[in-house]
């Protein structure tokens, strides 16, 4: 099992944003989602095989898991 961090712009998410990660979680884990302290999302318990499906999601181009270091901060 992996976990995939993904980058919250300044930390805000719309209701568009929470329901779409929500059914990521349900989706390509076990339905659990963790918050870090600097407002970020992260995606627990993705298997391996699920990874390269979970990556391609339309989501993940807003809230991406590979940010410019720019936001990355």
């Amino acid at each position: 099992m992996n976990s995939v961090g993904l980058c919250v712009p300044t930390g805000r998410l719309n209701s568009e944003h929470l329901d779409g990660l929500a059914r990521l979680a349900e989706v390509y884990g076990t339905g659990d989602l963790r918050l870090t302290t600097s407002q970020n999302v992260i995606l627990v318990n993705v298997p391996v095989t699920k990874i390269p499906e979970l990556l391609a999601e339309p989501l993940l181009k807003e809230i991406s898991p590979d940010p410019h270091p720019f936001l990355r901060g």
